[in-house]
C-alpha cells in the first residue's frame, strides 16, 4: 500500500510539475503490478518526449492537472 510520506519523498527525484505527474503515473503502474520492464519503458518514453515540450506547453499541462485536482475532489476527500 502506498503511503503519502514515502511517495512524496521519493517523488522529489523527478523535478517540477511534469516530473510529479510522470512520477505518479510510473508509481501507479508499479503499484498496479506492471512489470519492471514496462515501467522502465514508460519512464524512458516520458523522459524522451516530455523533454521536447516547450515551457509554455509544460505549464499548460501542469495547469490542467492542478485545476482538475482542485475541481474534481470529491466530498469524501478522494481525488478520483
Amino acid at each position: 500500500m502506498l503511503t503519502y510520506e514515502a511517495v512524496e519523498q521519493s517523488s522529489r527525484e523527478m523535478h517540477g510539475g511534469l516530473g510529479a505527474i510522470a512520477y505518479a503515473v510510473l508509481k501507479g503502474l508499479e503499484a498496479g503490478g506492471a512489470d519492471a520492464e514496462a515501467v522502465a519503458g514508460t519512464r524512458d518514453m516520458l523522459f524522451a518526449h516530455f523533454a521536447k515540450l516547450s515551457d509554455a506547453d509544460c505549464n499548460v499541462l501542469c495547469q490542467v492537472v492542478a485545476s482538475r485536482l482542485a475541481a474534481d475532489r470529491q466530498p469524501d476527500g478522494n481525488w478520483y
